[in-house]
């Protein structure tokens, strides 16, 4: 299961009801929090921007390779989008399985996925007055790595409007793409229809042979 939204989770009731939906031999749970992302001023907030839609089902298919490689019964990622504030709760993720091993690794690779693929950006808002967008981390890429996973090959855009820029961009190729296959279709359709015609007008004007009697 996988939720994105605004408002904060209660982290002990999403563990319990996972619980009484599974036998579980083990449950495996982590939450993240806002932290200081900056080194020369605290942090004041952190503001996170998604793709609708499609963040959902990154996450989904991050928690169908997780549940491929391991045993897993279920596994429930929470995320927070919207201002939070400097230590509030960002990530839920619970993995159940009948073995700790499992839960354990499904767990940790959901997490590690998370940080490289999910379209998320994060703008870090300064108790100065000052605001940057935070970049993804070398440690998190190589983390990701590790399980035999190119980051940079789906991971999101550096900043929200690069990811615009890119989908319009795939959305003009393909309408492009479209309107060439359409006309491709038109021209042959029109070559037909003219050789049609042409072959109606040579049978109209050929001279018929007479006969005598």
């Amino acid at each position: 299961m996988v939720i994105v939204q605004e408002a904060d989770f209660d982290s002990a009731r999403l563990q319990a009801e996972l619980r009484r939906r599974h036998a579980a031999g083990a449950i495996v749970t982590f939450t993240g929090y806002v932290r200081d992302y900056a080194q020369d001023a605290s942090t004041r907030s952190l503001f996170l921007e998604h793709y609708p839609g499609m963040c959902e089902r990154e996450i989904e298919a991050i928690c169908a390779a997780a549940g491929a490689r391991w045993q897993v019964l279920e596994s429930l990622v929470v995320h927070r989008v919207g201002e939070l504030r400097h230590k509030e709760q960002i990530v839920f993720v619970a993995v159940a399985s009948a073995h700790r091993g499992d839960a354990f690794r499904a767990c940790e690779y959901i997490i590690d996925a998370l940080k490289t693929r999910a379209p998320f950006w994060k703008r870090e808002n300064l108790a100065d007055g000052d605001s940057f967008w935070v970049s993804q981390h070398q440690a998190d890429a190589d983390k990701t790595a590790q399980w035999g996973e190119d980051p940079a090959a789906s991971g999101p855009a550096a900043t929200p409007a690069e990811a615009a820029e890119a989908a319009e961009a795939a959305e003009a190729g393909a309408g492009a793409g479209a309107a060439k296959r359409q006309g491709m279709a038109s021209q042959a359709t029109a070559s037909a229809v003219a050789g049609s015609r042409s072959g109606a007008s040579r049978t109209a004007t050929s001279p018929t042979k007479e006969t005598s009697s």
